[in-house]
């Protein structure tokens, strides 16, 4: 875990959990163990603080405007990391497709957007028209149902140990606001993944998956690539940048399921490669 992260309520920071040995360190093994055992969680692990940023543009009396960051215990997300390395090895590197660059350890949006500028040069050379669609999903990550998710885990075999401990990060939440150095009144968190931990990551790419193949199951339609951006597809910084994937080329096609994922469309644009 990397040092000089913000903790969570209990004020104790990574390079705390970093520095123990002894006794120390065995009482904290020993901790862990026990939830890991007894699949009881304690709230201090679960829960979160969530800090407002201003985005700096807008109304500061928007709420739209504000970032919502949230701080979670350290000694929570060392478990999740012991949660996370398992869960990679038996269910998330089996079920997720080559061309799925998001959040995927040692590959880059850079792969797919190589892969989109091949497309537009090819199409070019034999002249042929191009038309490309970009759809960002709006609070992707809080929108994904979780009574879902559970079922897709276990279909997709992860064990059952493991499913309970992930559960046990999301079912009962809660969550405070920090202000102008005030905190508000505590409130449940009952949908979506879990901001700011990294399992929110391999989870939501592993149920979109599900949702993409669920929807098209029956089609089979173009070129179709996924991954994760802000700012722009195109730009030079993203095209310089190393990568350690070789491009792909195919992929699967990324219309929404909203019986299974409540994700709505926000950003969406459009482009049409042709010769002038």
């Amino acid at each position: 875990m990397s040092a000089g992260k913000a903790p969570g309520k209990d004020g104790i920071p990574t390079e705390v959990y970093k520095a123990l040995n002894g006794k120390a360190l065995q009482a904290f093994h020993i901790v862990l163990t026990s939830i890991w055992e007894k699949e009881d969680m304690p709230p201090e692990l679960r829960d979160a603080s969530i800090v407002a940023l201003y985005k700096n543009k807008g109304s500061r009396a928007a709420c739209d405007n504000y970032r919502g960051i949230s701080l979670l215990s350290t000694a929570g997300k060392i478990l999740v990391h012991v949660i996370l390395n398992r869960l990679l090895s038996s269910v998330s590197e089996q079920n997720l497709p080559e061309s799925q660059c998001g959040f995927q350890p040692d590959r880059s949006t850079i792969d797919m957007v190589f892969t989109v500028r091949q497309m537009q040069e090819k199409c070019l050379e034999q002249n042929l028209s191009l038309y490309i669609v970009f759809i960002d999903l709006t609070k992707a990550f809080d929108t994904v149902n979780r009574d879902t998710l559970w079922v897709i885990l276990s279909k997709l075999g992860c064990p059952a140990k493991f499913v309970k401990l992930i559960q046990l990060f999301h079912v009962n939440m809660t969550a405070e606001v920090l202000f102008g150095g005030e905190t508000s009144n505590r409130f449940n968190i009952s949908n979506g993944v879990k901001q700011g931990c990294v399992l929110a990551l391999v989870l939501f790419n592993l149920f979109f998956t599900q949702v993409l193949r669920h929807a098209v199951m029956d089609l089979d339609l173009g070129i179709y690539i996924k991954y994760r951006l802000d700012g722009s597809l195109f730009g030079l910084r993203r095209l310089t940048a190393k990568t350690k994937t070789p491009p792909v080329t195919t992929g699967v096609p990324c219309p929404m399921c909203h019986k299974l994922c409540a994700s709505a469309f926000g950003l969406q644009s459009h482009m049409r490669v042709h010769r002038r």
